[in-house]
């Protein structure tokens, strides 16, 4: 079997291997994960902070959570070099999953690069574990 036609079958099967994984195995949006306004914050996990965890994958549908708040993430529009986010916010997690008393939010996410975003305009770093 010539060289050529080799290439293209280990092609073929690398591209069916890849079209086989499930959705969260494959790409992510550029602003999902762990944020925080300082590498500080990023280490204290339980403290009143800064932090925002960013997951479309969660059980309970996409999700952005800070400290003592839980947001569901409604509807994502691109505007400009940005994402606007509408959001159902909650203080407390019994009321997030009855979807109970939610304020309504709306916020940008701008990624700047693979460790640095804006939201709101505000300066915020990825937290790398």
């Amino acid at each position: 079997m010539d060289k050529t036609l080799m290439r293209i079958r280990y092609f073929t099967l690398i591209l069916s291997m890849l079209a086989l994984l499930p959705p969260s195995a494959q790409a992510r949006e550029a602003f999902e994960g762990v944020w925080a306004r300082t590498d500080k914050e990023c280490r204290d996990e339980d403290g009143p902070n800064s932090r925002v965890v960013i997951d479309l994958n969660s059980k309970g549908g996409p999700l952005a959570e800070r400290y003592e708040w839980h947001c569901k993430i409604l509807k994502r529009a691109p505007v400009e070099q940005a994402t606007r986010v509408h959001l159902r916010c909650h203080e407390f997690w019994e009321e997030y999953t009855k979807n109970q008393n939610g304020e309504l939010r709306s916020e940008t996410w701008s990624v700047r690069s693979p460790t640095r975003m804006l939201i709101d305009g505000k300066p915020f770093v990825r937290c790398i574990r």
